[in-house]
């Protein structure tokens, strides 16, 4: 306006997105958009509001921490709850963790008492091993339809023995334990898990996987006889006035970037895999070990393991930003690498006194309070702390060797 000779001051603005005009079946909206801004009205004193009765249950998609927190904190407020989850318990990713940073807290030291309150409070239903399907209404008045998978044990009248998990001839890798720790086809996903009882994988069940035609053992040992593999699917219609999505985060698939070698050398870890490694109720205690090859009996095979026979590693590097700052993969910084990384030094630097601990990080980002004093700490306790960029990781003489660039 400036350039055209006119009064800057003269210009409106009109925003059909801030106002709710973005489809085409909204044109007469849009019209009353640019009425108001061409007369210098705002939109929101010209507009008549419209009141809409809302249904007071709330739907939480997801059950991680922050699921677990906004179930509790609406539900504190005599609001009743839906909390929805797709694995067979609540607590998300968190339940995996050993400490959490900058002050080094017991994670499920802050965890586990949430999941036992939103377990035992009145105010809150909660769906394991489901899936929202179908959301239909209006705003205020959702209709929700739940798609509820076969535990196929009953919670209710499970005692938790594990006389059936104990009989299971079937061995798979434990999802909770990202894959470094084995569990039978009927499991409980940790010892604290809430529910606390146990369920069947129907994917790698001999029984669900045959029509009922093979196996079906741990349904004969159970001494309370709650084990029906027969179950099925359940859909459930809930109404709600508000919805949660809570439906945490991904890992990044480290096997995209083969310079680094995951999946080829044994002792590639991700952060959960280390996480679980160093966790005292993990694999091996809580001990940092490298992986044994084993033999095993049911695969007829040698396999890469973790068990406390293992050796301790003389060194042991962590590398930032895998997958991150990285215009081939994701361009973006990831916000917690640099902080969940310096807290994995400071556990090796304490398990492993007499082992070398190597940090290689583009920047450091501790961001937060009490983070850049964390970062300090690190160095303090002596780990080598290396500004590049980490290029490849290789093996010789039955170690790895990790090249880069520094800047």
């Amino acid at each position: 306006m400036a350039l055209a000779g006119g009064d800057p001051g003269e210009v409106r603005l009109a925003s059909f997105r801030e106002h709710g005009a973005i489809s085409y079946d909204e044109t007469e909206r849009a019209k009353a958009i640019l009425a108001c801004a061409v007369s210098g009205v705002s939109f929101w004193l010209a507009a008549v509001p419209k009141f809409t009765t809302v249904h007071p249950d709330t739907l939480i998609v997801g059950a991680g921490v922050a699921g677990i927190q906004a179930a509790l904190e609406i539900a504190e407020a005599g609001k009743h709850v839906y909390l929805v989850e797709r694995t067979g318990t609540i607590g998300g990713h968190m339940a995996m963790f050993d400490k959490t940073f900058p002050t080094l807290d017991c994670a499920a030291c802050i965890l586990t008492p949430k999941m036992v309150a939103v377990g035992q409070h009145e105010m809150i239903e909660l769906f394991t091993m489901s899936e929202v399907e179908v959301v239909a209404g209006v705003p205020g008045d959702y209709r929700v339809t739940i798609r509820r998978q076969p535990r196929r044990v009953d919670q209710d009248a499970c005692v938790t023995c594990g006389a059936c998990s104990e009989a299971c001839p079937v061995t798979v890798p434990s999802e909770f334990d990202c894959g470094i720790a084995s569990r039978n086809a009927i499991y409980m996903p940790f010892p604290q898990a809430v529910p606390n009882a146990y369920l069947v994988d129907a994917a790698s069940c001999r029984y669900v996987q045959s029509g009922g035609e093979k196996c079906g053992v741990c349904a004969r040992k159970c001494p309370k006889e709650c084990i029906n593999l027969d179950e099925e699917v359940e859909r459930v219609e809930v109404k709600v006035g508000s919805i949660v999505l809570a439906t945490g985060y991904d890992v990044y698939d480290a096997t995209r970037i083969e310079r680094y070698g995951y999946g080829v050398y044994p002792n590639v870890l991700t952060a959960l895999e280390f996480e679980r490694l160093t966790n005292a109720s993990g694999p091996t205690g809580g001990r940092i070990v490298t992986r044994t090859l084993r033999h095993d009996k049911r695969a007829k095979a040698d396999q890469w393991v973790f068990d406390l026979a293992g050796s301790a590693p003389r060194s042991v590097a962590i590398v930032h930003c895998v997958g991150s700052r990285d215009h081939n993969h994701n361009p973006y910084c990831s916000r917690v690498c640099c902080m969940y990384s310096l807290k994995f030094a400071h556990l090796v630097r304490e398990k492993l006194p007499d082992a070398e601990c190597y940090e290689f990080y583009i920047d450091m980002r501790a961001f937060g309070k009490g983070y850049e004093e964390f970062a300090e700490r690190i160095k303090q306790e002596g780990t080598f702390v290396v500004r590049g960029r980490s290029a490849k990781v290789t093996a010789a003489d039955g170690r790895m060797l990790i090249r880069g660039r520094t800047f």
